[in-house]
C-alpha cells in the first residue's frame, strides 16, 4: 500500500511503470516496491532472506537503468520533430524576437535550414518538481535501511518449546547410515539408478540399502498407508537397532538431482539430527484439532507455527528419532493400518476421498514429519534457499536442517 502511495504520488505505477518521459518516476517507483515489499516479507509475513548477491544485482541494474535514462535524455530530433513540439508549447501570441521560437512548425524549419541546422540536441527535463520527490525519497530511503538492517541480523527464536529437542544419548547405533526406500511398482531401471546416484555422494558411500530389489534387506509390505506406513513400520520394527541416520525417501524420489545437492552441500554425518529434503508449492489443508494433538504429544506444550516437511523424504537421526515416546508412532501406524481408525472415519475425512492404499492422513503425516523429530522452528528455514536455488553460493551447514549437536 505504501509503494502504491508512492508510485500515485509520483504518478506512475509501480507493477508496471509508464516511463514515457519522467525516467527517475520510474527509478523511484522501482525502489519503491523493493523497499516495501522487503519490509513486508521480513516484519508482516513468514520471515524471507535475500542475499548479498540478490541485493548487489538489484543495485547494479537500478544504476543501469539510471544511466541509460540520463544517456536518452538528450535526443537528436530532427527539424520537423522539434518545431512540432515547439509549435505546440506556444499558446499565447508572442513576438519572435522576445521568444526566440518561431510560431509556426514550417516558419520554425525554414529558420533552422536557414541556420544550416538539421537537427538540435535538447535537454528533456524531469516534469515533476524535486519538492514533490522529498516526501517519496525520504519513505523509500527509510524502507530501505529498515529492510537491509532487519534482513542481515539473526532473528532471536521465537518459539522457545522448540529448544531444546529432547534427544536419546544413549543409544548406540550399529551402522551409521541407512537408506529406506518406499517402493511400489516404479521402473527396477530407475530405481537401480536412484541407488547408483546415492551411492555418489560421499555422505552415503557406505550407507545400508533396505529396499525390494537387491538389497541387505527385503521387507514386503501390504499395500496400506503409503510411505508412511513403510517408514513407521522401519521405525517400530528397528527401534533398537536404527542406524546412526537414517535417509527416508520413495523410489520415484521427487526433485531427485536438486534433493542429491542438498544432501551434498548440508549433510553432516557428526551433526544433523533432521533434514527435509522437499518443498511444498501446492497448498495443504488439515483440522486443527489433528495438528495441534500430534504437536503437543511431541513437545508436551501448546501448539505454536510450526515448519512443516513435504513429500515424504528426509533424513532423521537416531537421536531424534527415540527422542519422543514410541506409543506416538504406535498410534500414527495404527491410524494408517486400521481401516476401522478414526482417520478412516467421519468426521475427520470432512468428505475428503480415502482408501487404505491410499489414506488422506497420509497427506497430513507426510507434512508432519519436521514435528515429528522435533525440527518444526520456522527460524530454520529462514537462510534455507529452494532446492532450485541450491546453496545461493553461500550456503552453511547450519542452514535448512536441525542439528543434534
Amino acid at each position: 500500500m505504501a509503494s502504491s502511495a508512492i508510485a500515485t504520488n509520483l504518478g506512475r505505477s509501480v507493477l508496471i511503470p509508464s516511463c514515457s518521459r519522467d525516467r527517475q518516476d520510474c527509478l523511484l517507483a522501482l525502489l519503491a516496491l523493493g523497499g516495501y515489499t522487503g519490509c513486508v516479507s521480513i516484519l508482516l509475513l513468514q520471515r524471507s532472506y535475500t542475499t548479498f548477491p540478490q541485493l548487489a544485482a538489484f543495485g547494479g541494474a537500478i544504476v543501469t537503468l539510471s544511466r541509460l535514462f540520463a544517456q536518452q535524455r538528450a535526443l537528436q530530433l530532427p527539424q520537423k520533430h522539434l518545431c512540432r513540439h515547439f509549435s505546440s508549447l506556444l499558446v499565447e501570441e508572442t513576438d519572435e524576437e522576445d521568444v526566440g521560437i518561431p510560431r509556426s512548425a514550417s516558419r520554425c524549419v525554414d529558420a533552422l535550414t536557414e541556420h544550416g541546422l538539421t537537427s538540435v540536441q535538447v535537454s528533456i527535463l524531469p516534469s515533476t518538481a524535486w519538492v514533490h520527490w522529498i516526501p517519496a525519497v525520504t519513505s523509500i530511503l527509510v524502507a530501505w535501511i529498515v529492510f537491509v538492517v532487519i534482513n542481515f541480523v539473526p532473528a532471536p527464536p521465537s518459539n522457545s518449546q522448540h529448544q531444546p529437542p529432547t534427544l536419546d544419548v544413549t543409544f548406540q547405533p550399529r551402522y551409521t547410515t541407512e537408506i529406506v526406500i518406499s517402493m511400489y511398482n516404479e521402473p527396477l531401471p530407475d530405481v537401480s539408478s536412484l541407488l547408483l546416484s546415492l551411492k555418489s555422494v560421499p555422505s552415503m558411500s557406505n550407507a545400508k540399502i533396505h529396499h525390494q530389489i537387491g538389497a541387505q534387506h527385503v521387507t514386503k509390505r501390504p499395500n496400506v498407508g503409503r510411505e508412511g506406513e513403510t517408514y513407521l513400520h522401519h521405525i517400530l520394527s528397528h527401534w533398537d537397532s536404527l542406524a546412526r541416520h537414517t535417509l527416508f525417501i520413495q523410489a520415484g524420489m521427487h526433485n531427485r538431482d536438486q534433493a542429491l545437492s542438498r544432501i551434498r552441500s548440508y549433510f553432516d554425518p557428526e551433526r544433523t539430527g533432521m533434514m527435509s529434503l522437499g518443498s511444498d508449492m501446492w497448498g495443504w489443508r488439515e483440522s486443527a484439532s489433528i495438528v495441534s494433538n500430534i504437536y503437543e504429544r511431541v513437545y508436551q506444550k501448546p501448539c505454536k507455527p510450526m515448519l512443516l516437511s513435504y513429500k515424504g523424504q528426509f533424513i532423521v537421526s537416531a537421536g531424534r528419532i527415540r527422542g519422543i515416546d514410541k506409543s506416538i508412532y504406535h498410534d500414527l501406524h495404527h491410524a494408517l493400518v486400521d481401516s476401522h481408525s478414526w482417520a478412516h472415519q467421519e468426521p475427520y475425512l470432512q468428505g475428503r476421498g480415502d482408501a487404505m492404499s491410499a489414506p488422506a492422513f497420509g497427506f497430513t503425516l507426510e507434512r508432519l514429519w519436521s514435528t515429528i523429530f522435533q525440527c518444526s522452528r520456522v527460524e530454520t528455514a529462514w537462510q534455507c534457499p529452494s532446492l532450485f536455488s541450491k546453496t545461493k553460493g553461500r550456503g552453511k551447514r547450519t542452514d535448512c536442517q536441525c542439528l543434534d549437536r
